[in-house]
């Protein structure tokens, strides 16, 4: 235990040196965060949890985009990694102690820092776990552990993807698992091992499994002691501990990958090459360097008369090229758009070098060092000349280059002396100062424009204090439940910083019917195209009245204002305006519509049913499917530096313009939404376009966060007159048709008692329409349970999204509840599990 504390008091130190840039930089008030994701998604995923935890909810916010899962949704995230379980245990005791304020985003920006030692600190000491099994020389192990802790990928997924570091945690321990049942000994830790990668983060568990299968391959195909189980064997352990790992893992693995195949993603429609000459892995990768020793030691004639040498030199250069490949990429994640967040695996196979050579150091010779040395200046200078380099990040190569010259010219006068302690001393120097270099060049420059401080998390670019003030208001004036369709441009996430339940979401694992209904079935504008996202009602009244839309805060400059809205108060720059057309929170109807018999309706259509019915996949229909509405007659088409023919519209000069002429009579709330298909032909880039007074933009055709939802509908107010706005291009432009819009007053004078906090909704609702079924604005999912008058009712997917509800005649009582599907029945699995494991290891 003392030595572990040696090892652990050691790897703290090599983690604060490494953290050094980032620990002043803390101090001058910048932050370990990325200004995307890293604030969008991290910070805010981190408060949330918390403060639902604190309250005692697990499963659900309604908050969280239109309302949703945080147990199974944000199991990608945060909700059952092991690091941020402890770190909330922590900050929960020293926040009841009064010790700290965990209440403001700044806060867990701060906090980032301190989390990313401490996990540095436990991946070095894992890593030496697994190293020391194999080399059996504590030493040489914890020197190894240092190269793959201070990986630069492990920076780089702190910086922009903070979960995606604990990754780096859990391989060490699962292949330490799988060298213990090579070498006959206990499978406990292979169990655990399993166990707590699948409950800590299923997608990584996914790679970190990958890359121990490929481990174990290389393990079929060399035996390094003499004492080892036949492969037969193994594989009987693996299959065995395997299944009882999954058993105790089973209570977060399973609800986080069926969220995960409840979520929508277009499928990645592109070509994948075998292979792609994109980077150095030496220089200038992407996501991961290979270590400066690694060339050094790959030039050592003299081991590879060693059969451990040998198999791990292959495995390395084996993913070293695997790097190069898009379509390997493509697998691990998921057969997916090509990721390459597994290469800290490229670290830990370079740890095991780096360890056997401390050990075999004597039997290094004179040309080993010059001819490591040799390789090393060829591999770097063909990289330097081979790859294109960034300007901003020259004099950062130029440093780099420095270092590498300098530690091959000590690697050779230390192995020349054979003065292995400088040699050492150099590798972890080199180790820590590189990191350090990388952090100050490449994430977050002294200066950088970019750098998430405490006056940009306060700032109007993401929290504005006018919004705020607003909001704060609105609060004190009304107590009801309603849905504010507000957020900082790009920032989807707004609600959850401020704290209000709005109409926008910002995470990789959504619900698929909430997305599905804004880009295809009742293709709501996003104002910008982009997966993972859903935002805004389009400023179509109807989607606001479904969602319970009451209030939309804009900027000054906004000129798209949805039909019955009026403007309450404001605030700087920033207007409230008051939906006064809202309906009430349970809609009653006994109209029911077949959903696929309106798949050929016009979407104005789709969504009057949508306000008035019941559209579901569940029950039989009541009603007739309508006959499609007439657009309206196009009189007369005209352009302005665009020609537009044949379905194609050529724009000319910087923007063009294609004007239609309608006819049709429009009083002052009516609207026409103009409905067509688009695409870019000429080129792969993005666009904006105008239509009238609404403004929405296009990925361009290569991205990967494209939706791919070609499909369109806009709304614009009333008007005889409308004019497509676009950029210097070639456009297809099909299926153009233009529908009237004339809302009708839905709102009633009906009194409902709504109470819905998070997980638990409680209404009293009379139904004096003597209706069949009540549709509620809470997005479907298979969690909820319902009941009526004290009456187990069925939840019904209703409106593309939504719930509806069997009801009864007069005054209903609807009570609902949310858990996370199946997860107590997999509680009770891994609880058996383990109390099985206990036992045997009591017995035995």
């Amino acid at each position: 235990m003392k030595s572990h504390i040696k090892i652990i008091s050691a790897s703290l130190l090599i983690a604060l040196l490494a953290h050094l840039y980032f620990i002043i930089q803390t101090t001058r008030g910048t932050y370990m965060v990325g200004h995307g994701d890293g604030v969008s998604q991290m910070l805010v995923f981190k408060k949330l949890l918390f403060e639902q935890w604190s309250k005692g909810e697990w499963f659900y916010a309604d908050h969280f985009g239109l309302g949703g899962d945080i147990f199974a949704g944000l199991g990608y995230y945060y909700s059952t990694s092991i690091v941020f379980i402890l770190t909330c245990v922590v900050v929960y005791l020293l926040a009841t102690l009064s010790l700290i304020d965990p209440t403001t985003i700044v806060f867990w920006a701060q906090l980032t820092l301190f989390v990313s030692i401490v996990r540095m600190t436990f991946i070095s000491f894992f890593a030496f776990l697994f190293l020391n099994k194999i080399f059996q020389h504590r030493r040489a192990a914890w020197v190894g552990s240092v190269v793959y802790a201070t990986s630069v990928i492990y920076f780089r997924h702190v910086f922009y993807w903070e979960f995606f570091a604990d990754a780096l945690l859990w391989l060490p321990l699962l292949l330490l698992g799988i060298e213990k049942i090579i070498r006959k000994e206990s499978s406990y830790l292979f169990i655990f091992a399993v166990a707590i990668s699948l409950f800590d983060n299923f997608y990584f568990a996914y790679i970190n499994f990958l890359l121990a299968f490929i481990y174990i391959c290389m393990r079929f195909l060399s035996r390094w002691t003499d004492n080892e189980a036949s492969i037969l064997q193994q594989i009987g352990i693996y299959i065995r501990s395997g299944l009882i790992g999954f058993c105790l893992g089973a209570v977060s693995f399973i609800p986080s990958a069926i969220a995960f195949f409840n979520n929508y993603r277009p499928d990645y429609p592109f070509d994948i090459p075998l292979f792609e000459w994109k980077d150095s892995l030496l220089f200038n990768g992407k996501t991961m360097w290979m270590p400066l020793i690694v060339p050094l030691l790959l030039g050592c004639i003299s081991f590879y008369r060693h059969r451990l040498f040998r198999s791990v030199s292959l495995l390395l250069l084996f993913m070293w090229i695997v790097h190069y490949s898009p379509k390997a990429a493509s697998i691990f994640n998921g057969f997916s758009a090509p990721q390459f967040r597994w290469e800290y695996f490229i670290g830990l196979l370079s740890a095991m070098l780096v360890t056997f050579t401390i050990i075999h150091w004597w039997e290094l010779q004179k040309r080993d060092f010059i001819g490591g040395a040799l390789l090393t200046l060829m591999l770097y200078t063909l990289s330097y000349h081979s790859f294109p380099r960034v300007k901003m990040f020259q004099q950062y190569e130029y440093a780099l280059l420095l270092i590498i010259g300098s530690f091959t010219l000590l690697f050779v006068i230390g192995g020349l002396l054979q003065k292995r302690q400088m040699w050492i001393g150099t590798l972890l120097l080199s180790s820590i100062v590189i990191l350090n270099l990388f952090a100050s060049s490449k994430l977050a420059p002294p200066s950088g424009e970019n750098n998430v401080t405490a006056a940009f998390l306060n700032s109007d670019h993401y929290n504005p204090k006018a919004t705020e003030h607003l909001l704060h208001r609105l609060t004190t004036r009304d107590s009801s439940f309603y849905r504010i369709d507000w957020m900082v441009p790009t920032r989807n996430n707004t609600p959850l910083v401020q704290q209000f339940n709005g109409m926008s979401v910002y995470s990789s694992i959504l619900n698929k019917h909430v997305l599905l209904m804004y880009w295809h079935d009742l293709q709501i504008d996003m104002k910008r195209e982009t997966v993972s996202r859903y935002m805004t009602g389009g400023s179509r009244l109807p989607i606001y009245q479904m969602m319970q839309g009451k209030y939309t805060i804009v900027s000054k400059k906004e000129t798209s204002i949805p039909s019955s809205f009026k403007q309450i108060d404001q605030e700087g720059d920033y207007i409230l305006y008051e939906n006064q057309a809202l309906r009430p929170f349970v809609h009653f109807t006994s109209a029911i519509y077949e959903q696929e018999s309106l798949s050929s309706l016009p979407t104005v259509d789709k969504e009057n049913i949508a306000l008035h019915g019941l559209i579901t996949e569940e029950l039989p229909a009541t009603q007739p499917t309508p006959t499609p509405s007439k657009p309206l007659t196009v009189l007369e088409e005209r352009t302005k530096d665009a020609t537009y023919d044949n379905q194609l519209i050529v724009v000319s000069k910087k923007k063009g313009t294609v004007t239609f002429l309608l006819d049709g009579v429009f009083e002052n709330d009516d609207d026409v939404y103009v409905q067509f298909s688009l695409q870019r032909l000429d080129q792969d880039k993005g666009f904006t376009l105008k239509v009238n007074e609404y403004e929405t933009t296009r990925k361009k055709n290569s991205s990967i966060y494209r939706t791919f939802a070609d499909d369109l509908t806009i709304r614009v107010q009333g008007t005889n007159e409308v004019k497509i706005t676009l950029p210097q291009g070639t456009y297809e432009l099909k299926n153009l048709a233009f529908y009237p819009v004339k809302h009708d007053d839905i709102a009633n004078n009906s009194i409902q008692k709504v109470k819905w906090e998070d997980s638990t909704i409680t209404i009293q609702a009379n139904n004096e329409s003597h209706a069949t079924h009540a549709i509620l604005p809470v997005p479907y999912e298979k969690g909820w349970k319902a009941q009526v008058n004290g009456k187990q009712v069925p939840v019904i997917k209703a409106n593309y999204a939504f719930i509806a509800l069997p009801v009864e005649e007069g005054m209903n009582n609807i009570d609902m509840h949310y858990r996370t599907p199946y997860v107590w029945p997999l509680s009770i699995l891994s609880l058996f599990t383990f109390s099985l494991l206990v036992f045997r290891k009591i017995k035995k």
